[in-house]
This record gives C-alpha cells, structure tokens and sequence, in this order.
C-alpha cells in the first residue's frame, strides 16, 4: 500500500534510520516502508553517512521554521471561528427571546403582532 510522507516525517524516518544501526530491510521492514523508498530519500539528501544527523536535524527545522507562519494564521482563523460561534449564538438567543416575547403579548393582550401570512 502507498503512503505519502511528508518531508518532515521522511527526515525523522531517515534519521532514525540512521541512528538505529540497523540494516535497511530491518529497519523498513519494521516500519512499513519499502527499501528502495528509504535508500532513494537517503540519495536524495545525500544521507550515507551517520554524520549527515545533523544536516538531516537542521533540514527538519528549517521546515518547522516554514510551518509556523501556517501555524500561526491556522490558529487565527480557529479563533475567528470561535467568535462567530459565539455571535452566532447569542443571535440565536436573541431571536428566541424576540418570539417569546411576541407570543407573550398574543396571549396576554390578544391581538396578532406577527403578520398574517394570508393578507393581500
């Protein structure tokens, strides 16, 4: 089955990879992977070597680093949500307190306040 990984999870995949000590089909074996998958992300980062952890750790920041203006403006938009939900909310509250009081005044004065649908 395919599964597409995001760059930042290949980076930790290949890193941990790298540290592990263990060999390619072990390791990919254990985690679900294929070995041409982890051997071509490795070629392509140019990963042989356990010292390229810390160009892999550096990659991976850089794109946390990228991630945070799209954090920031995701959690903006959930608290402009939330504010809607809560105007949303009290005008529906406040259109039920409207028709409570129009059907108080029907009952209590009996005359229509609400207009007769059937007028010409």
């Amino acid at each position: 089955m395919y599964t597409k990984h995001t760059e930042e999870e290949r980076l930790s995949l290949m890193k941990e990879y790298l540290l592990s000590g263990q060999t390619i089909p072990a390791f990919c074996k254990a985690h679900g992977l294929a070995a041409n998958t982890l051997l071509s992300w490795l070629d392509r980062h140019n990963c042989t070597e356990t010292s390229s952890i810390t160009y892999l750790m550096k990659k991976k920041a850089q794109l946390s680093s990228k991630e945070s203006p799209v954090n920031e403006e995701l959690l903006k938009l959930r608290r402009e949500k939330k504010q809607l939900e809560k105007l949303l909310e009290e005008s529906k509250l406040r259109t039920l307190a409207c028709e409570t009081l129009i059907d108080l005044a029907e009952q209590t004065y009996h005359i229509r306040i609400r207009k007769n649908s059937d007028a010409k």
